[in-house]
């Protein structure tokens, strides 16, 4: 279903900005812009993959049952069609009618996180998270939208994006000991709710947001 939605947002830009239209949807277009995409998204996969995830798994006592590679397919145009949508049209779109990113930026993070702990709280799971888990959610949602307004493309926010989906939901987690399966809350407190990265997204947030005092929106294009 992602990839077909994918497809659909293709379909729809392309009828509606033509040539125009995969640098309208924040794809990166240069082919230097596309080979940095790249090579972050490998390098953040294999740190969250292999340092990240078995770091997490070992405090935690978790033990993850990998999806099969389809489903984790799904994930890179699960995290391309939000970066797309929500990151690139609304959030970059926002930063430069407005001329004001950093309010743009910090507002749709803290909306990002908000909305997840209303899902989780109110929805069918009926589970909180961590207070430190909204915090670096906060803080990556901060990171993630910087990063689509300082380069003027999705390409590094879409790479974070999708590296870290691979990593955190690459299978159903379970306690080692009980065998018992984790929510999706539970698996975003075990990682998010971790010092060892909540104190890195909130130092990379706070860093990248002081990078917003001095980009050029027309120019970042």
């Amino acid at each position: 279903s992602f990839e077909a939605s994918t497809a659909v947002l293709l379909v729809l830009c392309f009828q509606r900005w033509r040539g125009e239209a995969l640098r309208r949807m924040g794809l990166p277009v240069t082919g230097r812009s596309a080979l940095a995409t790249i090579a972050l998204g490998l390098a953040l996969y294999a740190l969250f993959r292999w340092g990240v995830s078995p770091a997490v798994a070992g405090r935690r006592g978790i033990v993850l049952s990998p999806y099969p590679p389809g489903v984790l397919i799904s994930f890179v145009f699960q995290t391309l069609n939000e970066e797309i949508v929500l990151g690139f049209l609304v959030v970059y779109t926002l930063a430069r009618k407005t001329r004001r990113p950093r309010p743009v930026v910090l507002g749709a993070a803290v909306l990002f996180a908000l909305l997840h702990l209303l899902l989780y709280r109110f929805g069918t799971i009926g589970m909180g998270l961590l207070s430190v888990t909204l915090v670096s959610l906060v803080a990556v949602g901060v990171i993630r939208n910087s990063a689509i307004v300082l380069a003027g493309h999705l390409g590094f926010a879409w790479a974070l994006h999708a590296a870290w989906n691979l990593a955190m939901f690459a299978g159903r987690w379970h306690e080692e000991d009980s065998r018992r399966m984790l929510e999706e809350p539970e698996i975003l407190d075990a990682f998010l709710g971790a010092p060892g990265v909540a104190l890195p997204a909130v130092v990379l947030a706070f860093f990248l947001f002081r990078l917003l005092l001095v980009v050029d929106l027309d120019a970042a294009r």
